[in-house]
């Protein structure tokens, strides 16, 4: 795999994998488990071992936890459903388009990415926090998703589209917002490879703050989901270099994330 850019220190680690540049910390995941077969290449002809069928006909392929461990994880086109030893979200359905890969999966993160996006593209993670910068912006730990995306739009270091109500996946509600560093931003990490870093969010409960780098572009969708176990946000982020990348990446992730399918019960990590 390659090395880390700081482009990944946004996505949401669960304290198993701090994703790394310009000399912020770094930490190993816990072993986990390839997905089967160990050169992975899900899809295919028939239905894989372990599969199940959509109500269309179309086989669900397992996508276990351990990409990137080794080697990208390379998907053919199709549906998927997270599983394995530390899966995110275990049982998330999603479908992608061919030629992505997942370059890490893990309890903190799924990484999805599109031809041509190496060390960016769609990344999941969950119960995200705002956390307090150099400027002590007043936090509530308790905030649901919206709240969170109005924490973010006033944070002065970044600049921040207007949030939008939209709909995701299975009809799932959430907010969305493009973030960026702002021109008068004060660095957060002494390391920082460019102008200014900005660290804004975190993991609940997991002390790491993360954030982006000036230059870089994300999309932000916030969503509270409601299980049959508790409460927890989903975040997905597309993560890119720069903003025309961004409309780029937000075009060939829209059957991505028109697909996603949270599962009924959440297991608490």
């Amino acid at each position: 795999m390659s090395s880390m850019l700081r482009s990944r220190i946004l996505m949401l680690s669960v304290g198993v994998h701090m994703l790394t540049l310009g000399g912020c910390a770094s930490s190993s995941a816990p072993s986990t488990f390839l997905p089967r077969p160990s050169n992975p290449v899900a899809g295919g002809g028939s239905a894989p071992a372990g599969a199940t069928i959509e109500p269309s006909g179309a086989p669900v392929m397992e996508l276990a936890s351990g990409c990137g461990d080794i080697e990208d994880c390379r998907l053919r086109a199709g549906t998927y459903v997270t599983s394995g030893t530390y899966p995110f979200m275990r049982g998330l359905k999603f479908t992608v388009p061919d030629g992505w890969i997942s370059p890490y999966h893990a309890l903190g993160e799924l990484a999805l990415q599109p031809p041509g996006f190496d060390d960016y593209g769609l990344f999941l993670s969950r119960d995200a926090v705002a956390v307090p910068g150099h400027r002590k912006l007043v936090v509530d730990p308790t905030a649901d998703a919206s709240e969170l995306a109005a924490w973010i739009a006033r944070h002065p270091d970044l600049t921040v589209s207007t949030p939008e109500e939209v709909l995701i996946g299975d009809g799932i509600q959430a907010t969305t917002l493009v973030v960026s560093v702002g021109p008068d931003a004060e660095s957060d990490d002494p390391q920082c490879p460019t102008r200014a870093c900005v660290d804004f969010i975190q993991s609940w409960g997991q002390e790491h703050a993360l954030g982006m780098a000036d230059g870089q572009f994300v999309r932000l969708y916030l969503a509270d989901i409601r299980s049959a176990s508790s409460p927890h946000m989903l975040m997905v982020n597309l993560y890119a270099p720069g903003e025309a990348q961004l409309d780029s990446l937000t075009e060939l992730a829209r059957p991505v994330l028109e697909s996603l399918v949270v599962p009924d019960v959440i297991e608490d990590n």
